[in-house]
Formats: C-alpha cells, sequence, structure tokens
C-alpha cells in the first residue's frame, strides 16, 4: 500500500512541474555517479556547466519540487571547487519554508556555502527568529546550528534574547545547542558576556546530563576569557568544590553505555572539568590540598584513558604551589608516554616535559636516556621537541654526553639549516651552563666537525648569517680570553686541517673561526690573559671523548698537536722570563701557521676536482668568497706584523696575495690588488701606524663591535673611554679605506 502511495505522489509531482518535462533531472546520488564517470577534465567541467545551467533555469522558474535537490547538488559542486554563488537564494527560500526536509537542507547549504560576512544572511534574520520560537525543538536545533556556525555581531546582537531563553530551557537538547550558539555570539558580541552569565551557571547544575555540563563549561571558559570580573570570583568561592566533587565522581563510576568510552566512564566531561580547575586554580589561594590529591587520584584511576592522564598532568603542571610529589608523579607517567609506540603520545609527552623542566629539571634529567632515544626517532617532529627538551634540560654534568649524541645525530639529518640551528643552539647552552672557556670550546669544535657533506646550498642565506654569527661570537670569546683562545687554537687548526685533507665540504665554518681568530691574533701565541684553564693538561683531559660503543677517543689530532706542542709551550709563569728569546720563535710560528691556513684556504684539494657546474653553485660561491677575503686578510695582516719587507714572511705573503690578483672571484681578486698596492707602497714607518690601525684595540670593543657593527660607548654592557673610541674610529676609517 505504501508503494502505491509512493508513486502516485511521485506522478502528481510530475504532472504539476513543468521542469519534469524539460529536463532529466538528476537525483543527488544520480549526479555523482555521472560526475564520477567523466574521464577527462574537460568532460567533467562540460558535465557540471549543463547540471549547473538547469538549476539556474530551474531557480528562474520558481521550481519548488527540485529545489531541495538542486540545492544538494549545488553543495556537491561547490565542495568540488566551482563556482555556485547564484544559489544563496535558494537556500534561503527552504530555510522559509514549513516542511522540516527544506528547512535542513537549506540551513546546511547556507553554512558551507556562506560565511558572516555575506549580505544575504540579512535576509533570513526574521527566519531564524521564527525558527527560534517554534515548538518543533528539531526546527530550534537547526536554527542554533546556524547561529553557532554563521552568525555575524548584527545577528548576535538580534537574537542574544532568544538563545538567553532556550538557555533555561526543560529540554536538554536544546539547551547544549544554545549553550554552543552562545558561545559564538559572545566572540562576535563581547558585550553580551553578561547576558549569559547566569545562564551558564545553571548549565552546570545538571550533573546528570553531561553533554548539557560539557557545552556549559565550554560557555564559561569563553566568558572567562571575554569579562572575568565577578563570574571569576563565583566560580572560585561556590562551584571549585562541586566541580571537585563531579570529577571524583566520573573518574570513579563505572562503564556506562551512554556515557562511556573505551571503557572509560566520559573522557570528554572529565577533560573539560580538568581544563577549568586549571584554569580557577592558577594562584596559590584556591591550589587546596584536595585538589592536588584528586589529580593523583584521577590520573590513577584513569589510566585506560591517555587523554585524561594527560590533562591531570598538565594540571599537576600549571596549578600553583603543586607539591614536589606531584610533580615527580607527573614527570614518570611522562616518562611512560615517551616508551610508547603511539608517536602523539610521545610527542606531547615531550612538550609537557620541557614544561615539567621549569619546575624540577633534575627529575625530567632522570629520563634523559629515553629523551635520546627519541632524538633518533623516524618522525622528524619527534626529533625536533626531542632537542628542544635536551637543550633545556642541559647542565655542565651532561654536556659531554649531549654532545656525543649531537654528533650522531648531525650526520644523520638532512636539513643544512637546522645543523646550524643545532649549532647555534648549543653555543649558547655552553654559555648557559658556565662550563669553562676551554672546555666550552673544544666541545663547540667535536660537534662542528661532524656537520656532513653539504653542496646544495639549501636556504644558503640563513646559513650565512647564522655561521657569521657563530664565527664573530666564537672569536669574540677566544680574544676576550687570550691564553685558553691561543690553546683551543691549536686544537682547531688541527682539526681544519684533517678536515680539509679528508676534503670534507663542512671545513668551511671552522676554517672561517680560524681565519678570523689568526687575522685578529695570530695562531699559538699565548703569552698574555690568566684564567681558571689555564693548565695545559686541562686540554688533554678536555679531548679525551667516549665514542658510542664506550671506547676512549679523542678530537682529531688533538693528542699529536699536544705531544708536538708541549715543550714549546709558555705557560702564563714562564712568559714573562723568558718573553725576549721565545719571542721570535713565537713570532715564526705565528706566521707560518697563517700562512699555512691561508694557503689552505686559497686552495683546497677537493677544489681540483669539482667540475664547471659544481663552481658555478652558490655554496661553492660563498664559501670561496668568504674564505677567500678572510684568506687575503690573513695574508696581509701577517706581512704587517712581520715590519720588515726583506723577510721571508713578508716575500711569501705578497707573492700568495699577487697570486689572488688574477682570481676569479671578482671580490677577492678587487682585495687582493689592493692588499698587493699596500704592500708594494709602503714604507717601514707607515707599517707599524697601518698595523696598529687594522688591529682591534681590545676584547671588549671586539664584543661590541661584533654584536652591534657599530662603535658607540656607552651602550649596552660595552662601555669605552674617549681613548679608547678613538682607536676604535680609527680602526673603521682604516677598515673602510684597506678593506672595501
Amino acid at each position: 500500500m505504501q508503494k502505491e502511495l509512493d508513486k502516485a505522489f511521485r506522478s502528481a509531482k510530475n504532472a504539476l512541474s513543468s521542469a519534469k518535462k524539460q529536463y532529466i533531472v538528476y537525483a543527488l546520488r544520480d549526479t555523482v555517479k555521472h560526475f564520477r564517470k567523466q574521464r577527462t577534465a574537460s568532460d567533467e567541467r562540460e558535465f557540471v556547466k549543463k547540471q549547473l545551467a538547469q538549476v539556474r533555469d530551474l531557480s528562474r522558474q520558481e521550481d519548488r519540487f527540485f529545489r531541495r535537490r538542486n540545492v544538494a547538488k549545488l553543495v556537491f559542486f561547490y565542495l568540488n571547487g566551482y563556482n555556485v554563488d547564484f544559489g544563496a537564494m535558494e537556500c534561503v527560500k527552504l530555510c522559509a519554508s514549513d516542511k522540516f526536509k527544506d528547512k535542513r537542507i537549506g540551513y546546511m547549504a547556507l553554512q558551507v556555502l556562506l560565511d558572516e560576512q555575506a549580505e544575504v544572511l540579512l535576509l533570513i534574520v526574521n527566519v531564524l527568529k521564527q525558527d527560534l520560537q517554534s515548538d518543533n525543538h528539531q526546527i530550534v536545533a537547526l536554527a542554533l546550528h546556524a547561529l553557532a556556525n554563521l552568525a555575524s555581531a548584527e545577528l548576535a546582537r538580534d537574537l542574544a534574547p532568544d538563545v538567553e531563553r532556550l538557555l533555561y530551557s526543560r529540554n536538554p537538547f536544546l539547551r547544549k545547542k544554545a549553550a554552543l550558539a552562545a558561545v559564538r555570539l559572545c566572540r562576535r558580541a563581547p558585550e553580551l558576556a553578561d547576558t549569559f552569565r547566569a545562564a551558564a551557571l545553571e548549565l552546570l547544575k545538571m550533573p546528570h546530563h553531561h553533554g548539557v555540563v560539557i557545552c556549559g563549561l565550554a560557555l564559561l571558559n569563553e566568558l572567562l576569557t571575554i569579562a572575568p570580573g565577578a563570574l571569576w570570583n563565583i566560580l572560585r568561592s561556590e562551584y571549585l568544590s562541586p566541580l571537585l566533587q563531579m570529577l571524583r565522581e566520573t573518574a570513579t563510576a563505572g562503564f556506562n553505555a551512554e556515557y562511556g568510552f573505551q571503557g572509560v566512564c566520559d573522557p570528554f566531561l572529565q577533560c573539560r572539568l580538568l581544563q577549568m580547575l586549571r584554569r580557577l586554580s592558577q594562584s596559590g589561594e584556591f591550589a587546596t590540598e584536595e585538589l592536588h590529591r584528586t589529580l593523583i587520584d584521577v590520573a590513577r584511576s584513569s589510566e585506560r584513558s591517555h587523554a585524561v592522564v594527560l590533562e591531570c598532568v598538565r594540571t599537576i603542571l600549571e596549578v600553583a604551589n603543586t607539591p614536589p610529589n606531584n610533580i615527580i608523579f607527573a614527570v614518570q607517567r611522562l616518562g611512560d608516554f615517551l616508551r610508547n609506540r603511539d608517536p602523539n603520545l610521545r610527542l606531547t609527552a615531550l612538550q609537557l616535559l620541557r614544561q615539567a623542566a621549569t619546575l624540577s629539571m633534575a627529575t625530567v634529567a632522570q629520563h634523559q636516556e629515553t629523551i635520546f632515544e627519541c632524538l633518533h626517532d623516524q618522525d622528524p617532529t619527534i626529533q625536533r621537541r626531542a632537542m628542544d627538551l635536551i637543550f633545556s634540560i642541559g647542565s655542565a654534568e651532561s654536556m659531554e654526553r649531549i654532545v656525543d649524541e649531537l654528533v650522531s645525530y648531525l650526520r644523520t639529518t638532512r636539513e643544512p639549516v637546522y645543523r646550524y640551528e643545532i649549532l647555534q643552539r648549543l653555543w649558547a647552552l655552553g654559555e648557559q651552563a658556565e662550563i669553562g672557556v676551554l672546555s666550552r670550546l673544544r666541545l663547540f669544535f667535536c660537534t662542528a666537525q661532524s656537520l656532513p657533506v653539504d653542496d646544495e646550498g639549501f636556504d644558503l642565506p640563513v646559513i650565512q648569517e647564522i655561521e657569521s654569527e657563530l664565527a664573530d661570537d666564537v672569536v669574540a670569546l677566544m680574544l676576550s680570553h687570550s691564553y685558553e683562545g691561543a690553546t683551543a687554537s691549536r686544537l682547531l687548526f688541527e682539526i681544519v686541517m684533517e678536515q680539509v685533507s679528508a676534503a670534507r665540504a663542512a671545513v668551511t665554518l671552522l676554517l672561517h673561526i680560524a681565519l678570523l681568530f689568526a687575522a685578529e691574533r695570530g695562531i699559538f701565541r699565548s703569552t698574555e690573559g690568566t684564567g681558571s684553564d689555564h693548565n695545559i693538561d686541562s686540554l688533554t683531559t678536555a679531548t679525551d671523548m667516549t665514542d658510542s660503543n664506550g671506547h676512549s677517543s679523542s678530537a682529531p689530532g688533538s693528542g699529536r698537536l699536544l705531544d708536538d706542542r708541549n715543550a714549546s709551550t709558555i705557560t702564563p709563569s714562564s712568559a714573562a722570563n723568558n718573553s725576549e728569546d721565545s719571542e721570535p720563535l713565537a713570532m715564526r710560528e705565528d706566521a707560518t701557521a697563517n700562512i699555512r691556513m691561508a694557503e689552505t684556504a686559497l686552495s683546497m684539494p677537493r677544489d681540483r676536482d669539482l667540475s664547471l657546474r659544481q663552481r658555478q653553485e652558490r655554496a661553492y660561491l660563498y664559501r670561496t668568497t668568504i674564505l677567500g677575503r678572510l684568506a687575503i686578510d690573513v695574508l696581509f695582516r701577517t706581512a704587517l706584523r712581520s715590519r720588515n719587507s726583506a723577510s721571508a714572511t713578508y716575500i711569501e705573503c705578497l707573492r700568495l696575495i699577487k697570486e689572488r690578483c688574477t682570481a676569479l672571484n671578482v671580490q677577492v681578486q678587487q682585495r687582493a690588488r689592493e692588499y698587493a698596492h699596500s704592500l708594494e707602497n709602503v714604507n717601514a714607518d707607515r707599517m707599524d701606524q697601518l698595523e696598529s690601525s687594522l688591529c682591534l684595540p681590545s676584547s671588549c670593543s671586539v664584543l661590541a663591535w661584533r654584536k652591534r657593527g657599530v662603535l658607540h660607548g656607552g651602550q649596552g654592557n660595552v662601555r669605552m673611554d674617549p681613548c679608547e673610541q678613538r682607536r676604535c674610529r680609527r680602526f673603521v676609517n682604516a677598515t673602510a679605506h684597506f678593506l672595501r
């Protein structure tokens, strides 16, 4: 009987509709089938064009029988990227219909096709107001849904009284929808926050309807963000204990088929309650002992729900006056999550452990081995979070272990910029951990030499900036601690030479630092300065390292270097007595090392095997430019320090500079020509004046010049007297004339 009635209804509809006589109006399912059968993009566009033309024609004819079908097809075409702006009026007509089926399609299409800025929404204000006052709760729910997704400031002010009335409805279904709509209205019109305050508090008095409580907590959270005021005090004084009681009852309740999820009683409500308690208990006055005890009990009783445990841990870490035992418990739970196979859990645990490190770094450091394992995870996001946590818990005692892990990690990571960022953060960590200058330099050099070969030049400007800042900072530290800097320069010299002989492209940073230091002070000069690390045995001990297999190893070439140089090392105590005898030898060693370093930078062994295409890459051009210019500077200053145009050092430096007067690199060639011209025409009297102009006045001035790029006395932490300012100004003028 029902089939016959449906058949008669369809035949009557076809008889009444003129469209059926003109078109074959496909249903939505048939339209999707035909759309997916199109083989090419042009066929698909042609099919959509015909369908849209048909819908447009039916709209002009005011066809009511296929309006729902046409609007559904418009939504489908819009979701596939086609323009259907003309269908907005059809949606409005469906919303104004008396039938529930029409309203359902109309409101759904409005929420998909339009946004709150659309002017068409002004046409449905009266429709929404009538639907909010309807006796059919399904129609009221549709109107509340539309408000929750499309309400603008004007709609919020016009319909706020109706939404407030529905917040007191006896129907829990409508109260949930009205609370979500009120959240949207408060965001668009913050002045309405006081209107919904009393109604939002009433939603918390329905503990047996979990959905209503969840929506009420969402509305209260929004109201606390907009206008805390009196609401904050009311919640703390009157609702803190009921919220704790509700949380305990929900956590300890057995499984309920209505609210249960994977064996846990409504974890969504528990998370919402924990978020509200965390917000209300951020001051020590309301962080009671009952709250701390409840958090531990809930975390232990909800072990099957990772979301609830994580919210408990986050609340423990953010609530004021948290007992140390609670922090230890929270860190232990996060350590268990680090061993879980789920990458999302590990990612969240690493983020929370970094927050816990600010409260108790020693407790987090107990899970250091697990964090190092996360550093080698396949997920790059987990690797970066683990790296951030490692730098957060780093200390002087763990620096050796961190450097070992960084060395192995740098050999596997593929992002050049990220490698240099790690080096930059390692340098900052050494300063933060307050380790010795010599140990800090040694750890940095040993980590930098592990950079893998990379000729891609990925994000080269960023790499240039980071490398320049690192080189300036390292050289400034070496110059401000003369003895430690000269001692560490020996290790740097051997590392650079070994890397060059192994044809490693990663030598750029270390060679950059070595050339900068050689240009300012020279290699192996340790006759001035005192410090805590002046014992040469400290470098011998510091260079001993332990590899991943547990075998003792040392930095490349460091042991042989110390054995060869130990006899000629001048300690600060004996420097004053033997300065006259050792100065010529020290000067010759200084000049020989400088010339060797500059010659290495000007002609690297691996550069001879590169093709023309490889020589035209940005990374190669940058390396040859920056290193070439620094090498020419080193040769020029070494020649000036010899103070004798007939000496072998002067002649060798001038020869190497003249060889670069025909270099392919324009910047290197220009600098070499200027320097060669200056050396050939300068006399002995002007040589001392020129050298004093090109030498930086003091280590404090080095820091000021490197960090700020300009020399102004009385700025920051560096202060210079007028005499020092004149020397700095003379230095700037000299370098501007000779180096540009």
